[in-house]
Parts: structure tokens; sequence; C-alpha cells
């Protein structure tokens, strides 16, 4: 009988091995898993850095193609409300040429923030300050800061000089 009582002991040893095994084995995925989803976040923050990068420049080619435009201060105030009713660029004055500029470029920053699912509220605006423009872009982007998950307004702004 004493051998019988032995055995059984033995099963049962193999059994709490395996338990502790897979609890074991569970956090370690669940550590991955949230691994996994922190990457995925950091990466889609990183995408919008470097849309927000191409933006600024793309603003600071515009106004380089429009050498008249800059020189007469018609990017001196880009607020991200402008709106273009031109005919540009069959028949396009420095002027028009510098508000379908800003109005296109606002659109565009709009269309693509938004699509990276953060909401609609990015905007570029350009200031003159001397012979100093800065371009500046806000966005939103997701945090994880100690209240939890959200999202939180970036900024990026250059200075460039072009006169």
């Amino acid at each position: 009988m004493q051998l019988r009582s032995s055995q059984n002991k033995l099963k049962g040893f193999s059994m709490i091995e395996v338990l502790v095994t897979l609890v074991i084995l569970s956090i370690g995925i669940m550590g991955l898993i949230g691994m996994q989803l922190v990457s995925a976040k950091n990466v889609n923050n990183s995408q919008m850095r470097t849309v927000a990068t191409f933006f600024a420049y793309d603003i600071i080619d515009r106004m380089r193609a429009n050498p008249a435009g800059v020189a007469a201060g018609n990017y001196n105030s880009i607020s991200g409300s402008e709106t273009s009713t031109s005919n540009c660029p069959s028949s396009c004055t420095p002027s028009a040429m510098a508000t379908t500029d800003a109005a296109q470029w606002n659109a565009n920053i709009k269309r693509t923030f938004a699509a990276g699912g953060l909401g609609t509220d990015a905007n570029g605006t350009v200031t003159r300050n001397g012979n100093i423009h800065t371009v500046t872009l806000t966005w939103k982007e997701q945090n994880k800061g100690t209240t939890g998950e959200g999202v939180e307004s970036k900024t990026l702004s250059m200075q460039v000089k072009l006169l």
C-alpha cells in the first residue's frame, strides 16, 4: 500500500509542474502582447512626426517656388483657415498662388492626419519675423501618461530664411 501512495504523489507533482509552467508561459505571452501594442503605437507616432516634417518642407518648397509671393508678404501669416477660389496655375498671380498653396497645404495636412485616426484638428501655420519664416504644424498623437491612454497635442516648428 505504501508503494501505491508514493505513485499518486508523483502524479500529482507532475500536474502541479504543468500548471505552474502554464501560468509562467501565460504571463510571458501577455508581456509579449503588451510590447507589441506599445511598439505599434510608437511606430504610428513616429510616422506622424515624419509626415509633419514632410509637410513643413512642402510649404517651404512652395514658398521657394514663388519668390515674388514671398517678397510681397503673401506667406507671412498662414493660419490654416485659408480657402482658395483662384484658377491657379493657368492664370495665377503670386498672391493667388500663395493663397492656393496655403489652402492646399492645410487641406492635405488635415486629410493626412485624419487618415491616421487621431482627428481632423491638425493644422499648419506660417509666420514671419524679419527675414525668418517659422513653419509650425500641430497634430494629435497617442500617448501613455500617468492618467492612462489618451492623445496629446504635438508641435513641430521649423525656421527658414528665404529672402
